[in-house]
């Protein structure tokens, strides 16, 4: 699960696999290891609302269930929302992960393929 956080914006991107465990599991978790004794996790669990919250190192998430529940068998990209958090409003976008269109250094075996590529049959 690749994060991305500019100001007041999250942003999470799933390869297939995250995709499905969190329709099967309600929950997808991730985690990048800051330093010896120090890691960031970050996960997305389903619920009734949206909602952001942080504690001991962790963001959690948490996704309507509804939206989600045939997400890994649908076109669907993804899904976005505004969280009213006493400012402007916290942007939270979570979607599907692509193929990128140039070739990268990066395995995307994963990635969904991307339905801007015109090679796809």
């Amino acid at each position: 699960m690749k994060i991305r956080i500019k100001d007041d914006s999250i942003r999470l991107r799933l390869t297939q696999t995250e995709v499905n465990d969190l329709v099967q599991s309600n929950k997808v978790h991730s985690q990048c290891q800051i330093s010896f004794n120090s890691n960031f996790c970050y996960e997305i669990t389903t619920g009734k609302n949206w909602l952001v919250t942080t504690a001991a190192n962790t963001m959690q998430i948490e996704i309507p269930k509804i939206l989600i529940s045939d997400w890994d068998i649908n076109q669907t990209v993804g899904f976005e929302t505004l969280i009213d958090n006493g400012s402007k409003g916290l942007k939270v976008l979570i979607e599907k992960d692509f193929k990128c269109l140039t070739p990268r250094n990066e395995n995307e075996e994963d990635h969904y393929e991307n339905p801007l590529n015109q090679h796809n049959c």
